[in-house]
């Protein structure tokens, strides 16, 4: 049980992040990270 949430954890999960960038334009955009960040929840739509 244990090895397995420390693989979910330390496993890179791809997560949408909104971006705003200089002229306030907002875009998402695909982002690896840690499941242990944040935003752990994937996006579903």
């Amino acid at each position: 049980m244990h090895n397995v949430a420390q693989d979910r954890r330390s496993a890179p999960a791809m997560t949408w992040v909104k971006v705003t960038d200089i002229k306030g334009r907002t875009r998402m955009e695909a982002r690896w990270t840690s499941a242990s960040s944040a935003v752990a929840r994937p996006a579903a739509a």
